[in-house]
């Protein structure tokens, strides 16, 4: 059973290995982000690529005083600090309109009904609550629609809102940027670089040229088991859902269509729907192993931290994950 995350963004293949590129921010095997660039000092210009997650990881990890920082998203705008944890006497309400699409329905259908739970539906809901109400439905969302228009749902603007609003931030991180003088820019980060004989990079966006010294990119990232999964894709046990972009699974959720492995996190699961369900169901599985493989005595308190370790013998992959 893995846990696992998406792994970082594929774009920017012609910058891979250039001196002060930094691909995968969560590179556990590197040193650490204001070590591994030697050119990551005061007064360095830097420009981040995403304006989610990983920019806050960036952020808090960032030691050095740049000359210039500049953040480029798709909405170009700050974050704001978000707690979206669910709290016990939050009333979780089902997106109706959403869920009645079917394979007939449109973007502009779907785009709709979205709009409408934000300005119609709210009940006294907050838009925090809204979003994670929409995240937590995503998947019987997506399964209704037609494969295309579940794909331009998942990429329009209009659902970028929901992550928006379904991703925390917290206070510190924003205060960091404020410090750090971040300048955000509406503008995608892919195609538009081009690498100087100098070292620097050119980044040509809404008619304006940025010059960087280092290029961060912050988008698509996930601190786990990224490579575990590209293996089993490889080699045909897992594969992607065109429909929800994220891995096929079987009719419990919990286990790669292809093969029946486990795996549960966001390379399996669209929206939030894992903060209110990965937890429960990964402490009764831990529990059961527990109970299966314990030789302490009874009376030993329960341990909730588990080191899971393949036995030297066995070879299989396949077998190992099973």
């Amino acid at each position: 059973m893995l846990t696992v995350g998406y792994g970082p963004n594929t774009n920017f293949e012609n910058l891979h290995g250039l001196p002060g590129y930094v691909h995968d921010i969560y590179d556990r095997h590197r040193r650490s982000l204001e070590q591994r660039e030697r050119r990551l000092q005061d007064g360095v210009r830097i420009a981040i690529a995403g304006s989610g997650p990983g920019l806050k990881d960036v952020t808090n990890a960032l030691t050095v005083a740049p000359g210039e920082l500049h953040v480029f998203s798709g909405s170009g705008k700050p974050l704001q600090a978000r707690d979206v944890s669910i709290e016990e006497h939050e009333v979780s309400v089902s997106p109706q309109a959403l869920l009645a699409l079917n394979g007939e329905s449109t973007l502009r259908d779907a785009l709709n009904a979205l709009n409408a739970e934000f300005n119609e539906c709210a009940q006294g809901r907050s838009e925090r609550r809204i979003a994670l109400d929409v995240n937590k439905n995503l998947r019987d969302i997506l399964l209704r629609l037609s494969e295309k228009v579940a794909k331009e749902f998942r990429c329009s603007e209009e659902f970028a809102k929901v992550k928006h609003l379904a991703t925390p931030v917290p206070q510190e991180s924003l205060d960091k940027l404020e410090e750090l003088g971040a300048q955000y820019h509406k503008a995608r980060l892919n195609g538009n670089i081009k690498p100087r004989e100098d070292g620097t990079f050119a980044i040509t966006a809404n008619g304006q040229v940025f010059i960087a010294d280092v290029i961060i990119n912050a988008t698509g990232q996930g601190q786990h088991n990224a490579p575990i999964i590209e293996s089993l894709k490889r080699q045909g046990l897992a594969a992607v859902d065109e429909r929800t972009g994220v891995l096929a699974t079987d009719s419990s959720n919990y286990g790669s269509a292809s093969s029946g492995i486990r795996i549960i996190g966001p390379a399996t699961h669209v929206g939030t729907h894992g903060i209110e369900s990965f937890y429960p169901y990964t402490l009764s599985v831990a529990k059961d192993f527990v109970r299966k493989v314990q030789t302490a005595q009874d009376n030993v308190p329960e341990q909730h931290a588990i080191i899971f370790r393949r036995p030297p013998r066995l070879q299989e992959p396949a077998a190992a994950y099973g």
